[in-house]
């Protein structure tokens, strides 16, 4: 099982980068945005080395199945926690070049199909795939959410989710995935819970 999903994961995972906010035991504020969450108390804040390191392995596989020069200069993680290797939570900041919201949709659009082939592509020939999008709010806020859901057999199912959106000129992305349904709702309910500042 592990050797199957660790191509999946270290996919998911070139969504993620580097810690960089303040911290009251599970609150923190990405200072870079002005967002307070409150961290599931069975998450932890990932290593920066290990998050580099995965960053760099998702990064290679992404590159090996789009054909395409990635560039992960400009794109900064603010928070990357976890509570095993199958139930991830990060947001990530990265400079656009979109001059207008429309063009970033499309720019958007086209790093989700990115991320779905690869997907597909590291995955078991009898994975069942199903996705979809919607607009999601967050305090206020709209964020176009993709949902992708892996079935890799009867006894194992992958939740990714990447609900971005064009935030003073970068797209702010905030990625998880989860096979634990607890965590999952442990991870929703932060995002219903969590603040921007006005």
């Amino acid at each position: 099982m592990c050797n199957t999903m660790r191509p999946l994961i270290l996919i998911a995972f070139t969504f993620i980068c580097l810690s960089s906010c303040g911290q009251t035991n599970s609150r923190y504020i990405l200072k870079d945005i002005g967002w307070t969450i409150n961290l599931p108390n069975d998450f932890v804040i990932e290593d920066s080395s290990i998050v580099i390191k995965d960053t760099k392995e998702g990064k290679i596989i992404l590159e090996k199945e789009s054909h395409l020069k990635l560039n992960l200069a400009t794109t900064k993680t603010l928070i990357s926690a976890s509570k095993d290797m199958f139930n991830q939570f990060n947001v990530t900041l990265s400079k656009s070049s979109a001059p207008t919201e429309h063009y970033w949709d499309s720019i958007n659009n086209n790093v989700l199909k990115l991320f779905y082939t690869a997907m597909v592509k590291q995955a078991p020939p009898d994975a069942h795939f199903d996705s979809s999008r919607t607009i999601e709010t967050i305090d206020g806020l709209s964020f176009k959410s993709f949902k992708m859901v892996v079935r890799l057999n009867n006894n194992l199912t992958v939740y990714n989710y990447i609900i971005s959106r064009l935030y003073k000129g970068s797209t702010l992305s905030i990625n998880y995935n989860y096979t634990d349904k607890l965590a999952g709702d442990e991870i929703n309910k932060m995002l219903k819970d969590s603040k921007f500042e006005n």
